[in-house]
């Protein structure tokens, strides 16, 4: 299982680097990050739960600022879900 080593590595990472050092955009980077890797690695439901306060900050703006972070979020919840289920995680 390549991919879950070469992503666990980088949840290391961005668990390593002090939050205080970040922009609010790259506390938004490391959220989606862990949230991405709970949805393929770890707990679904704490991926999901991630995602929806991610997703609550950016409707707090109309009209939405980020769209790439929603386009990002809907295809890594797809993938995701398909990844497991290909590979029994769970």
């Amino acid at each position: 299982m390549a991919q879950y080593q070469s992503a666990k590595e980088i949840l290391n990472k961005i668990r390593q680097v002090n939050t205080l050092d970040l922009s609010w955009n790259g506390r938004f980077q490391q959220q989606l990050i862990t949230a991405v890797w709970q949805l393929y690695f770890g707990s679904e439901k704490k991926g999901l739960a991630l995602i929806a306060k991610l997703v609550a900050v950016e409707n707090l703006y109309s009209p939405t600022v980020d769209h790439n972070l929603l386009a990002i979020i809907k295809v890594r919840k797809r993938l995701a879900k398909q990844y497991r289920k290909a590979n029994a995680v769970d």
